[in-house]
């Protein structure tokens, strides 16, 4: 049985908003779909584990209304056609499925996959034939009490994701091993706790992958810093998402990343990382400067697809 021309879909971790008509073919192989009720049973060799910690189905079969006092939600089971399973769903290729979520992981808005299930028919028809997925990403993902919020996904964001992924696919990976690198890189990250400091490295790390070459002298800190902040401030001028700083009380771009180089500085070298002090307090907390540098890591991303040659030859600069 030849598995890469089988059907099949993957979960939308997701809680999606659609505002487009649905099933939408995102191409010949792709398409995104509400799933059936079949569908949702071919789920349950992940949400039917013994010792959860709560029930993945939560998430999408319930709507959930914050208390009066803002302190807990309460949730409240949705009628059957208002559940939001929604898949990523192929023919013939399974391995295109695997590449577009590459792609969505720089869309906007950026989408999460990792329940992965094959059927003997097209688009995730028919009977399960196999399953396979990323219990890491997972226990990660429905481990909280609360949900993440709802992600509006409309046509733009559909056509959106289309243009990435055919940016995606025409990349030249040999020529531009390093943008491909760091796109996977990217993705990789998925698998590391969202709140984690790691994450702050990690995000510095592609950056530095995309934009930076090794200095080979001893004021290496001060020299990719200064790579860094002069690089990303002529790329924002050219991306078609700028940077949004309104959440640091920071008027200059070029200190918001001196800033950020610190707190990379201090999570790298085992310093105290403390919001509270005179020389993070202006990044706000730990959640704003990661959610900042995951927006801006996906956006320098996107565009290294758009321009890969303009990008690729910022390194030796």
């Amino acid at each position: 049985m030849n598995l890469a021309t089988m059907g099949g879909f993957w979960l939308v971790a997701d809680l999606l908003d659609v505002q487009a008509d649905l099933p939408h073919d995102l191409n010949s192989q792709l398409r995104l779909c509400r799933a059936t009720d079949k569908q949702i049973q071919c789920l349950d060799v992940f949400f039917d584990r013994e010792n959860q910690f709560r029930s993945p189905r939560n998430y999408y079969e319930y709507d959930w209304t914050p208390r009066n006092d803002g302190s807990i939600v309460q949730e409240n089971k949705m009628p059957r056609s208002d559940w939001r399973y929604f898949l990523l769903a192929f023919k013939n290729n399974a391995f295109a499925s695997i590449e577009f979520q590459l792609a969505a992981n720089l869309g906007e808005p950026p989408l999460t996959f990792f329940h992965f299930i094959y059927t003997d028919g097209e688009y995730g028809e028919g009977a399960r034939t196999a399953w396979s997925g990323d219990d890491v990403q997972a226990a990660d993902w429905y481990q909280p009490p609360i949900p993440p919020p709802l992600v509006v996904l409309n046509l733009e964001g559909l056509n959106h994701l289309n243009v990435t992924y055919e940016r995606l696919r025409a990349l030249d990976r040999e020529r531009y091993a390093g943008i491909w690198r760091a796109v996977n890189s990217f993705q990789e990250l998925k698998r590391i706790p969202r709140q984690s400091d790691l994450m702050i490295l990690g995000y510095f790390s592609i950056i530095e992958m995309l934009l930076t070459h090794n200095p080979n002298d001893k004021e290496v800190g001060d020299s990719l810093m200064h790579q860094i902040r002069t690089k990303v401030a002529l790329l924002n001028k050219r991306l078609a998402v700028p940077f949004d700083y309104s959440s640091f009380q920071i008027a200059s771009e070029e200190k918001i990343w001196n800033k950020l180089y610190g707190l990379r500085s201090l999570v790298a070298h085992g310093g105290h990382v403390d919001f509270a002090s005179s020389e993070l307090r202006s990044l706000k907390d730990r959640n704003s400067a990661i959610e900042f540098l995951k927006g801006a890591t996906r956006r320098l991303l996107r565009h290294a697809l758009e321009e890969p040659q303009l990008v690729d030859s910022l390194k030796p600069i």
